[in-house]
């Protein structure tokens, strides 16, 4: 019998990233002129990609491509330094501890792929066995691509595959994949966004996953 797949986002659903990546961005508009944003606005700045977060970023009246393009590289250069601040969610190691082995565990964020396998590395070691991050040639979530390469390589069913994360993004990656979308509320979003995208399941702590988890 093949293992059950759980696919979990990083940003807001395995590491509280926020702090790290707003400190990244708010140097970044410090070197650019801009204002800068206060940590809270992170959580709905972030989600869609680093290009999207970075025009998110910089006032209306500055969203040219070279400004944008300008915020982005700063942002990539402080996050750098940045990204190792971010810690795991009170609970995570512990849930993930108690798959590991029963199921197929796999992450897929839309954080730039080099930083996805920096944060996974520095954070969970080798839990994980698939780690991808945004790579062009899968695009950025709700794209199903890069979760349909993670049931590919897996040799995943979609019956028995889920996908675990804090945004719409996530909730819509499952159902255009047709599995199961599983939103958490220790993240940066709430149910009623989580619900409307198509999660069949809101859980509010780490552990609550584990009863939704069939192993063989």
């Amino acid at each position: 019998m093949r293992k059950p797949l759980v696919i979990f986002d990083l940003d807001g659903t395995l590491l509280d990233t926020q702090a790290s990546i707003a400190e990244a961005f708010n140097r970044s508009l410090a070197e650019l002129g801009a204002p800068p944003r206060e940590v809270e606005e992170f959580r709905f700045i972030i989600g869609d990609g680093a290009r999207v977060a970075a025009s998110r970023c910089l006032p209306e009246n500055r969203q040219s491509d070279q400004e944008i393009d300008r915020c982005l590289e700063g942002f990539k250069r402080h996050y750098d330094e940045t990204w190792r601040d971010a810690m795991p969610y009170d609970g995570v190691n512990a849930m993930l501890a108690s798959l590991r082995g029963q199921v197929h565990m796999a992450v897929l964020s839309n954080k730039d792929d080099p930083f996805t396998q920096q944060c996974i590395a520095d954070s969970f070691g080798d839990t994980f066995d698939v780690v991808l991050g945004h790579r062009p040639e899968f695009g950025l979530k709700p794209d199903p691509a890069g979760a349909f390469h993670i049931m590919q390589t897996l040799s995943a069913s979609p019956d028995d595959s889920m996908m675990v994360g804090d945004m719409a993004i996530d909730m819509k990656t499952s159902v255009a994949c047709n599995i199961t979308g599983v939103g958490v509320l220790w993240g940066f979003r709430d149910a009623p966004e989580l619900i409307s995208a198509g999660a069949k399941h809101i859980i509010s702590a780490p552990s609550d996953l584990l009863n939704l988890v069939t192993t063989p």
